[in-house]
């Protein structure tokens, strides 16, 4: 799906847990009204195998590649939101 970035398998399962998340919260919401933030402690949730370092490392891998936002509060993750070009590519 993000062939051109060549995401490794860390980046790929993260990828795929936020998009997978993205879907279950806003099923059957208006377009305009879709949330796309997570918090780091609702994405450790959703990667229970990756250590709190690993998530902030590939977190920020994906920001380089501009397919998440992310928001530092104290030095630490605090949101973590999909890029609108992210959600068209997963959606077509």
């Amino acid at each position: 799906m993000f062939d051109e970035f060549y995401l490794d398998a860390d980046e790929t399962q993260l990828m795929n847990a936020i998009y997978k998340n993205y879907v279950e919260v806003n099923k059957g919401a208006n377009t305009r009204k879709r949330g796309t933030q997570l918090d780091s402690i609702q994405l450790q949730k959703l990667v229970p195998n990756f250590s709190p370092s690993k998530i902030r490392r590939v977190c920020i891998s994906l920001q380089d590649d501009g397919l998440i936002d992310l928001t530092f509060g104290s030095n630490q993750l605090s949101e973590i939101d999909l890029t609108g070009t992210t959600i068209r590519t997963f959606e077509n």
